[in-house]
Order: C-alpha cells, then structure tokens, then sequence
C-alpha cells in the first residue's frame, strides 16, 4: 500500500532530516511582500524577488551552475553607480538608523565583489582577455550566493518600507 503524507517544511527540517541521517539544515524566509515600499523600489524588488525565486528552483532541481547564473544577475541589479536615486535612497535610509558613511559603502562594496565573485562563473576569460577556466559550481557555492542573496534582499526591504 502507499499512501502520501505531507511534512511541512519546518518539521522535516526539525523532527525528521537529523534522525534520518539526512543532516542539519536551516531555513531562510523572503519577505516578498512589496505592499508597503516606495514606487521608486517596487520594479527593482520584484525583479529581484524573482531572481531568488529562480535561483531558489535552480537549487531543488540541483542545477548549481543555473544558480550561480541568476545569482550573478541577481547582485547586477543591486550595483548601484553613484548616481542612483536607489543608492541614494538605501544611503539616507542606513544613515537614518546611524550606519556611518564607511559602513554603508562596505556593503555597497561588497555587493560588487559578490557580482564580480558570481562573474567568475560565467567568463572564460579574465579582466584583461586571457582565456581562464571557470569554476565548477558546487552545492556549496549555489548555496552560498542564494543565502546571502535572501538575507540582502530582506535587509534592503526592511530599510525601504515606508512608514
């Protein structure tokens, strides 16, 4: 006989995955909600809620180098230039909640180290033309830009919700 039972998410990650050996795992939540944001952000954070959701089915179907392709998209669509009315928003809203200047352009930094590390998986050659190999992505490395995209992506709308 077979029958079906559902398991909700929290549950397997709790009760079931450790005592079947299967390991630890954690669970990340996107806030997808654009209800309550600015008409400025609202285009930028569908857009990149959709990444994350592409990334995130890229990771169930266990195409790990797909993730790291929309991943890479996913962190363009955050490099801002300096010009930007979104990087200007972000900057007043950090500085608003007593960010200094040198900590709001760390992230802003770091946001395109991530893009240029996610581009190390799409050029067969490097800044100056030569041909390199690209890195094979892993579980790990899929997991690892979809981690961090989440997390980014809910720290920008907890910043830009309007009051």
């Amino acid at each position: 006989k077979h029958s079906r039972i559902k398991i909700e998410q929290s549950d397997w990650v709790t009760n079931f995955s450790p005592k079947l050996g299967i390991g630890k795992f954690l669970l990340l939540e996107l806030d997808v909600s654009t209800s309550e944001i600015s008409d400025l952000w609202k285009n930028l954070i569908e857009l990149l809620t959709s990444n994350i959701l592409e990334m995130e089915k890229w990771i169930k179907l266990g195409e790990w180098k797909k993730v790291m392709d929309t991943s890479r998209h996913f962190f363009d669509g955050l490099k801002f230039n300096n010009n930007s009315p979104f990087k200007q928003d972000l900057e007043k809203k950090l500085s608003e909640e007593q960010h200094n200047k040198e900590g709001i352009n760390d992230l802003f930094k770091g946001i395109k180290s991530l893009f240029d590390f996610t581009s190390k998986y799409a050029h067969v050659t490097d800044r100056n033309g030569n041909i390199k190999p690209y890195p094979n992505a892993k579980k790990e490395d899929a997991y690892f830009v979809f981690s961090l995209s989440v997390g980014l992506l809910n720290l920008i709308n907890s910043k830009i919700q309007t009051e």
